[in-house]
C-alpha cells in the first residue's frame, strides 16, 4: 500500500520521536497510533489535513518557551496544510493521528480546498472537551479497531471513516451547509457522522451474535445501498463476493479463528 509520507518524516522535528504502536497507510491517507515519551518538544509545518486525538491527559505548552504548561484532557485537534505547529509536552501518553493528502480532501469536497476553509481545532488545553471531540475520538477508535482486526470489513469501510473525518474538518460552507454555532453540528453534518458511526456500532454488536462474515455482509451491502445509493442487486452481489473471499482467505487458506455465528454452526464450521 502506498504511503503519502515517509514513515518517520512527520516526527523528524520532534526532539523525542514517539514509539509507533499501530500503522496503516492507503493511497491518500495514513493512520498512526503512537506512544509519546515522558517529555519533549516539536516544531514543524503541516503538509496534510491532520486530525489527531489524545487518548491520555498530558501537560502541553503551545508556542514559545515562556508559555506555561497546561493540562490537556483527552480531546481532538485539526490542523491544515501550511500550519506552523510548535510547543512541548510533559508526561507520557498515547495519541491517534490521521494524515490526509490535499488531493484526497479535494476529491471528497468536489473541488480544491483552500487551507483557510478547514475548521482548525486545538486540544482541550484552554477549553473543555465537547461533542466534536467525541465524534473525532469515536471515528479514530473505529479506524484503530478495524486495523487491529486486519481490516475484515475491507478498504471501503476505512475509506468511509476517513471521508467522514474530512467532512467533519471542512468548514460548513465547503461541505455545503450553513454555519452553525461554535461547538455544534448542523443537521446535515450530524447525518453524515451518524451514517458512519451507527452502522459501525451495529457491525460490532452484530459480530458478537451473527459472526464476522454475516455482519460484514450486512455492513457492506447496507453501506453500498443506503450511503452509496447503489442498486440492491449490485450491493448484495458485491457483499456476497467480498464476504466469500474473506471466508476463503481467513477460514480456509490460513485457518484463522474468526468470530462465528449460527450460520457457520449450521454448516459445521
Amino acid at each position: 500500500m502506498a504511503s503519502i509520507i515517509r514513515h518517520d518524516s512527520h516526527w523528524k522535528n520532534f526532539s523525542r520521536p514517539p514509539a509507533m504502536l499501530l500503522y496503516h497507510a492507503e493511497p491518500g491517507w495514513e493512520f498512526r497510533e503512537v506512544a509519546y515519551a515522558d517529555g519533549g518538544s516539536w516544531d514543524h509545518v503541516t503538509t496534510t489535513l491532520h486530525v489527531a486525538s489524545h487518548l491520555d491527559p498530558i501537560r502541553q505548552r503551545i508556542g514559545p518557551s515562556r508559555a506555561p504548561f497546561l493540562w490537556v484532557a483527552p480531546s481532538a485537534a485539526v490542523s491544515a496544510p501550511g500550519d506552523h505547529l510548535s510547543g512541548a509536552w510533559e508526561g507520557a501518553g498515547r495519541a491517534q493521528h490521521v494524515l490526509i493528502s490535499p488531493r484526497l480532501v479535494a476529491a471528497v469536497a468536489g473541488r480544491d480546498v483552500d487551507p483557510a476553509q478547514i475548521t482548525r481545532r486545538r486540544f482541550a488545553r484552554t477549553r473543555a472537551p465537547d461533542a466534536q471531540d467525541l465524534i473525532v475520538q469515536h471515528l479514530l477508535a473505529s479506524l484503530a479497531a478495524e486495523i487491529r482486526s486486519h481490516n475484515p470489513a475491507g478498504p471501503a469501510f476505512l475509506q468511509t471513516v476517513v471521508t467522514a473525518l474530512i467532512q467533519h474538518a471542512l468548514a460548513p460552507t465547503v461541505a455545503g451547509t450553513q454555519r452553525v454555532a461554535r461547538g455544534g453540528l448542523s443537521p446535515a453534518q450530524l447525518r453524515r457522522v451518524l451514517a458512519v458511526f451507527i452502522p459501525t456500532v451495529l457491525f460490532v454488536l452484530a459480530t458478537q451474535f451473527l459472526g464476522l462474515y454475516v455482519a460484514s455482509f450486512l455492513l457492506i451491502s447496507g453501506f453500498m445501498r443506503l450511503v452509496g445509493k447503489i442498486a440492491w442487486w449490485k450491493s448484495l452481489l458485491t457483499a456476497f463476493v467480498f464476504t466469500a473471499a474473506m471466508f476463503v482467505t481467513f477460514d480456509v487458506a490460513f485457518d484463522v479463528i474468526m468470530p462465528k455465528g449460527p450460520l457457520e454452526a449450521a454448516f459445521g464450521r
